[in-house]
């Protein structure tokens, strides 16, 4: 069955309930007695219209709807439309639908006249008649920078006429083209504007584009001539005199009528399409704007875009026909918002124009450098190209005021002239997230939302937008029956002609459009419009190809063909004959394409292509390798990448490598996007990637002082025994030419960092975080010879001696052992530090950042301190809200199943010392579906599935209904604005207790992967989701909050502990997990108590086979015995391999925003399975 929509009720969102059974009548003697309608308050459905007949023989009726999805003035306006179809239909019961006209007048008038524009055109005029009045009137002022050169308006009008006359003399004029292959440049604006004096329209040809492509537009548009660099030679030109040319010069005069340029956009049909626009359309569209921007002389442009890209019209014209400087950008600055951000500042640039994808990376760059960004001179950023979410200009926006400069969003076509509408934005409409909002049209436009029978739909109906008025383009270069099925006459107004977009689009309340997507299969990506069909016509063009099929996924254009080609020999093939954002990012090869029952293709059906089959073996060999493989498989969703994999090979394209550049500059490496398309692979960009250095985030000696205790802490203070060695471990791989000083250097710029390596644990468990340089380095590392004897038993004798030098109280949170195994050897290092000082998490932060110091970088910024952290969670444990879950946890801690331990756990008997263990791991083929597929198909996580088959294994193991286990967490989560805790280093782990409960179920049927299985994880996914905060609030009211510590502490803690460790993934090569060690091991005081009778730690090891999921069990030795804990390890297992082999899923009342229980939504499901089948 298809996926299903959380954002509304998943199984219909409108019901109909037609009450015709006569009303029941009570008599009571001596009352009187009357049926009055009962409000519950609640809405079962998003709408619900429930008719009843009425007295006098006509109906009556309700509409209930939910309110977070309606007001109530929408779900009056449904009901009195309901109510005009019905009496349409009883007036004439064979009228069709589609002919009912649905809207009221005031409401037609509303969304014809009012809302969709007057339509008024400015006087035309040329735009060679407006740009030499301009430069008349400011000869000497800058037209033109590119690379720091600049073109005064006066030069730039000599240089124009001179190649004006020149292709005059060639034969251009009006009505005919002349061909652009020019670079960005000057010389590409002499040229453009020197087409446009001779009378012709110019024809932009991207030096980038395949020949194929190329040879196919010529051959449709014939150009007179195609100017190139060697057209605009001096010794060319040289002859001809640099004067205006005159209507005497020209074949006939100028008119506002002619064409100015043909910009070709993707067809349908394999080739693409020439769309005219002539001159009138560009100058009306500046003046109509004018009021809303107010260009003028003191603005400086840039020319972003390609010429072959309509935006640039935009910035072309909006720069020279109102006396502002156009700064030329290089391609490779473009594609470097870093430097692109230093391009605007330095050239105090006013008006910026972007598509939505570009701003995101300069958003990201203003981020990474916000002193410079603080320099800019903008007035307005103007969007276009493609849809925008309000969402992503927060960042944005905490940096920068609403007017400083002003955010303007302004959705538009080729076809109809670079833009047709405009909204001014701000921090609201952002933080609101809602839709893509485009505003209201271009006053000489009119603007449409119809229905297929091109009737207007209500406000906040989808249809599909039209655009009528001044701004429409000609027509398709010759493709009549195209421009017939495209530019359709207006219903509204007699003899004007509308364009029909292929965009849905809906009215708000407010008279304001929102764009909603594509009605055909049309695809924009990054600004270009694209038919697949274009795709894959020149897919089908290969000889080894039957048939293909080409989609959008997570924007990026994916192809799917039938037959035997090499898919990246395809994507070459597609390259020579499509431009670049054309060619598909993966080909998948299919056996054929699925089909729905009528025959047509089942998009639905086609399956997401796996980048990762592309993967290679070679791991990295150095640390700067390894940064930017794990980066590499970041941005490309993959697992691992190997160093000899191609970025583009993988999936990868332009935005994705911007992304790359963006995650690298964080992780301390300087790149940029064209050295990203240079240098491909891992191992090539490794060799150009600069090591960069950042500013911290927080404000120096932020993190120095006296520590508030966090509750894990007061946890550890309360089990009452020696603390001293309770530590974690880990053991790398290190490099042969390691040198004891350049470890204890990289060691010092470590510590010196990171603020809990430098804490010190005083009298009464008062924590203190020194200043930098209060530890020395020195004193931290030892160095030890690696001989012929045995090395693990020599890494376990150095181990147990790291440990016992921690000293808390001393300040000594950290022990590095250095195995030295000679000049030709790799050796070990051991990393042993204090839990008080690091979590799990914090290991990734401070290797890498050792490593990077290794290499002479400096670490990452911290934006918050473990100091602040904190502080907040102190406040936080007195807020009314952290109080408001005290009865959930003393309601979960009450009454606790017991373990079947042989005795209760003993304080001081069952300590660490006497603690026994056993391991056990499932192989790849188990653990693979339990770690994607069967959390995907119930909607939930990896937890949800390890803890349902524990709590079932548990039941069958102790003959409990239910089980009480202390969970531990992460602790770093999302709850205070402001603060960032991901590269802070600490202990802030979680544990909060969970009562999980199984319920009824058959204990061979779970096995067997039948119902059960299904049911248990729906239980206790929804006992999960009832937790509050993820257990953070336990420990504030458990430890920090003095009026809520005793009501919690008078119950027992849970005997039981479950941890989920994520994945360890086994490297390779230096700096990775040693073979010697399993993942990060604990350490302990033999004589510090046990804090649980039973302790499950669990970890997800990536091995060449696959994942493979191991876990280890701890319990005091006078509780269990062995072969008791391995029968509940080994249930447990089973368990998981049940629920492994369950083919089903489910949505659980948590997933949905209606209020259903458990078994209304397993038998709606059911209903609407069986529908689905039978279609």
């Amino acid at each position: 069955a298809p996926a299903r929509s959380m954002a509304r009720h998943p199984l219909f969102q409108v019901m109909l309930a037609f009450q015709n059974n006569p009303p029941a009548e009570l008599e009571m003697d001596g009352f009187g007695v009357a049926v009055e309608p009962l409000t519950a308050g609640t809405a079962k459905f998003d709408l619900q219209f429930t008719l009843q007949d009425a007295p006098d023989g006509g109906l009556a009726g309700t509409v209930e709807y939910a309110a977070d999805l309606f007001d109530a003035a929408t779900a009056r306006a449904i009901g009195e439309r309901f109510e005009r179809l019905l009496r349409a239909v009883a007036a004439d019961p064979s009228v069709r639908l589609s002919r009912i006209p649905v809207l009221d007048p005031a409401e037609r008038d509303l969304v014809l006249t009012r809302w969709a524009g007057e339509g008024a055109e400015p006087p035309p005029a040329t735009i060679v008649a407006l740009f030499e009045e301009r430069a008349a009137r400011t000869p000497d002022a800058v037209a033109v920078v590119d690379d720091g050169a600049e073109m005064t308006y006066a030069q730039l009008n000599v240089e124009a006429n001179r190649l004006a006359r020149h292709l005059l003399a060639c034969g251009a004029g009006p009505e005919r083209f002349v061909a652009l292959a020019l670079p960005r440049s000057a010389d590409l604006v002499v040229a453009v504007l020197a087409v446009l004096k001779a009378g012709a329209a110019y024809l932009p040809i991207d030096p980038d584009y395949p020949a194929d492509r190329v040879a196919y537009m010529i051959d449709d548009a014939k150009p007179v001539l195609t100017v190139t660099p060697e057209t605009l030679d001096e010794a060319a030109l040289g002859a001809y005199t640099g004067q205006n040319l005159t209507a005497a010069d020209r074949l006939v005069p100028l008119s506002p009528d002619h064409p100015a340029y043909v910009i070709y956009t993707s067809g349908s049909t394999g080739r693409p399409k020439g769309v005219v626009v002539p001159h009138r359309n560009v100058v009306r569209l500046l003046r109509s704007t004018e009021p809303w921007f107010a260009f003028g002389p003191g603005d400086t442009w840039t020319l972003f875009h390609s010429y072959a890209f309509d935006f640039s019209v935009w910035e072309l014209w909006g720069a020279l026909l109102y006396g502002g400087r156009l700064v030329v950008v290089p391609f490779g600055v473009s594609r470097s918002p870093g430097e692109f951000l230093e391009l605007l500042v330095r050239e105090r640039v006013t008006v910026l124009n972007q598509t939505p994808s570009a701003f995101y990376g300069l958003v990201g760059a203003d981020r990474e450098d916000p002193g410079l960004g603080a320099r800019l001179g903008l007035r307005f950023v103007i969007f276009g190209g493609e849809a925008l979410e309000p969402a992503r200009l927060g960042d944005w926006y905490s940096r920068h005021a609403d007017d400083a400069p002003v955010l303007v969003n302004m959705y538009g076509i080729t076809e109809t002239t670079v833009h047709v509408s405009y909204v001014a934005l701000d921090e609201v409409t952002a933080a609101s997230g809602r839709g893509s909002l485009i505003g209201a049209g271009i006053p000489d436009l009119r603007v449409y939302v119809l229905d297929e029978a091109l009737c207007p739909v209500p406000p906040g109906v989808v249809g599909e937008l039209y655009v009528a008025g001044a701004g429409l383009a000609r027509g398709y270069l010759n493709r009549p029956g195209l421009t017939a099925e495209r530019f359709v006459a207006c219903p509204f107004l007699p003899g004007e002609r509308m364009y029909r977009t292929g965009d849905l689009g809906r009215w708000r309340a407010d008279g304001r459009l929102e764009y909603v997507g594509r009605a055909d299969l049309q695809v924009q990506l990054r600004g270009f419009r694209i038919e697949p069909g274009e795709v894959e016509a020149v897919l089908s063009r290969h000889e080894r190809v039957a048939d293909a099929a080409v989609v959008v996924r997570d924007d990026r254009l994916i192809a799917y063909v039938v037959g035997d080609a090499d898919p990246a020999g395809l994507r070459a093939f597609a390259g020579e004959w499509l431009p670049d954002y054309m060619v598909p990012a993966a080909v998948v090869p299919l056996e054929a394409l699925p089909l729905t029952v009528n025959g047509k293709l089942d998009r639905r059906a086609l399956p997401a292509p796996d980048f990762s089959a592309a993967v290679t073996d070679r791991g990295p060999d150095t640390e700067r390798e390894a940064v930017l493989a794990t980066l590499f498989a970041e941005v490309l969703g993959l697992e691992r990448v190997g160093v000899e994999d191609g970025f583009f090979d993988l999936g990868g394209d332009s935005i994705i490598a911007i992304q790359l550049v963006s995650r690298a500059r964080q992780a301390g490496l300087i790149i940029t996007p064209k050295d990203v398309f240079t240098h491909q692979t891992v191992e090539a960009l490794a060799t150009v990637a600069q090591e960069s250095r950042e500013l911290p985030a927080e404000e120096a000696g932020a993190g120095v002082g006296e520590v508030p205790l966090t509750p894990v802490m007061h946890w550890l203070r309360d089990l009452g025994g020696p603390i001293r060695t309770f530590s974690q471990s880990l053991l790398l791989q290190v490099p042969p030419d390691l040198t004891a000083d350049a470890l204890t250097g990289a060691l010092q710029t470590v510590l010196d960092h990171h603020d809990l390596l430098r804490a010190r644990l005083g009298p009464g468990w008062a924590l203190e975080v020194r200043p930098p340089g209060a530890v020395e380095a020195a004193g931290l590392v030892r160095r030890v010879e690696v001989g012929d004897g045995d090395l693990e038993a020599l890494i376990a004798e150095q181990s147990a001696a790291a440990r016992d030098r921690l000293d808390p109280e001393a300040g000594v949170m950290l022990q590095l052992v250095w195995f030295d195994a000679g000049p030709d050897t790799s050796g070990r290092l051991l990393a042993v530090a204090h839990h008080l000082a690091v979590d799990g998490v914090s290991w990734r932060i401070l290797l890498p950042d050792l490593v990077a110091a290794l290499h002479g970088a400096a670490p990452g910024p911290v934006p918050t301190s473990f100091r602040t952290w904190a502080r907040r969670l102190a406040e936080e444990a007195a807020s009314p809200e952290r109080a408001a879950e005290l009865d959930h946890w003393a309601e979960t801690l009450r009454d606790a199943p017991p373990l079947p331990a042989a005795r209760p756990r003993d304080p001081g008997t069952d300590t660490f010392g006497t603690q026994r263990s056993v391991t056990l791991s499932l192989p790849a083929e188990v653990t693979r579906p339990l770690l994607g597929e069967v959390p995907a198909r119930f909607h939930g996580r990896v937890n949800d599935v390890l803890l349902a088959a524990l709590a079932a294994a548990v039941t069958h193991w102790s003959g409990e209904s239910g089980v009480l286990v202390d969970l531990e967490g992460h602790g770093r989560e999302d709850v205070f604005p402001g603060l960032d805790v991901s590269r802070t280093v600490g202990w802030f782990t979680t544990i909060a207790p969970v009562r999980l409960d199984a319920g009824p179920f058959d204990w061979d049927d779970l096995r067997a992967g039948g119902p059960s299985a299904a049911d248990v994880i729906k239980r206790v996914k929804e006992q999960l989701r009832a937790v509050p905060g993820n257990g953070l609030g336990y420990g504030l009211l458990r430890h920090l909050n003095a009026e809520t510590r005793d009501r919690l502490a008078a119950h027992p803690a849970p005997e039981l502990a479950f941890n989920y460790l994520g994945r360890a993934e086994a490297g390779q090569g230096d700096w990775s997990p040693a073979p010697e060690f399993g993942a990060i091991a604990p350490g302990q005081d033999p004589a510090l108590p046990a804090p649980h009778s039973l302790e499950v730690n669990v970890v997800t090891r990536d091995l060449a086979g696959g994942p493979e999921l191991s876990a280890t069990w701890s319990w005091p030795g006078g509780l269990f015995a062995e072969e008791r804990v391995r029968e509940l390890a080994g249930h447990w297992f089973a368990a998981l391999r049940g629920l492994a082999a369950h083919g089903g899923g489910a949505f659980t009342p948590s997933d949905l925003i209606v209020e259903l229980s458990q078994d209304e939504i397993d038998e709606l499901a059911a209903e609407l399975d069986a529908e689905w089948s039978d279609e």
